[in-house]
C-alpha cells in the first residue's frame, strides 16, 4: 500500500495502543519511510490489509453528500453505492465495518454539500445491525459479537490470501 504523503510502498500496521494519547481507531498504517500515520478505508486493498494483520472492526470515518444539484437524479443511487461498498468491505473480509458519516450543510444550500449521514455498523455477513438517521447528530453504541467472526470464518468462502 501507497503512502499519501511520500507515495512510497513500504507500511506497517500500527497498533491504537502504541500512538500518544490513544485512537478510537483499533489499526493504523504507518509509513515506513516518512512515519506519517494514517488510516485506510474505502480502497480494498487497505480493508484486506488491516483484517489480515488482525482487526475485528473497520472504522471507515467519511464526509460524504450530495451537491443540491446532483441529489434529485443521484442521490439514492449514490447513497446505495455507498452503504454497498462499506458492507461489502465486511463480508469480503470477515469483520464488523462501522461506516461513519456526518449530517448537516457545509456552504449555502445552493451550492455546498449536503452530507446525508446514514452511519451504520454492518457484521462480517453485511447486515446492518445498527443505523443512524440522516438529519441529525446520533451515537451508536453496537456491541460487536467476536463469535460472528468466528462463523463468517468457517464458511466455506476464501477469507485469506493463501486460500
Amino acid at each position: 500500500m501507497r503512502c499519501p504523503r511520500c507515495n512510497e510502498t513500504g507500511t506497517r500496521v500500527i497498533d491504537s495502543r502504541d500512538l500518544e494519547g490513544g485512537s478510537t481507531i483499533r489499526r493504523r498504517r504507518e509509513c515506513e519511510a516518512c512515519a506519517y500515520r494514517f488510516t485506510t478505508y474505502e480502497r480494498p486493498e487497505g480493508a484486506r490489509l488491516t483484517s489480515l494483520q488482525g482487526a475485528q472492526v473497520l472504522f471507515y470515518p467519511t464526509a460524504i453528500g450530495w451537491h443540491p444539484r446532483e441529489k434529485k437524479e443521484f442521490g439514492a443511487a449514490q447513497l446505495d453505492a455507498w452503504r454497498t461498498i462499506q458492507r461489502a468491505h465486511s463480508i469480503a473480509n470477515g469483520v464488523y465495518v462501522a461506516a461513519v458519516n456526518r449530517v448537516g450543510y457545509e456552504g449555502t444550500r445552493e451550492s455546498g454539500i449536503e452530507f446525508w449521514g446514514n452511519s451504520f455498523v454492518a457484521d462480517p455477513f453485511g447486515q446492518i445491525v445498527a443505523q443512524a438517521s440522516s438529519d441529525k447528530e446520533e451515537t451508536l453504541i453496537v456491541e460487536c459479537d467476536p463469535h460472528r467472526i468466528e462463523w463468517r470464518e468457517a464458511m466455506p468462502v476464501p477469507m485469506r490470501a493463501e486460500e
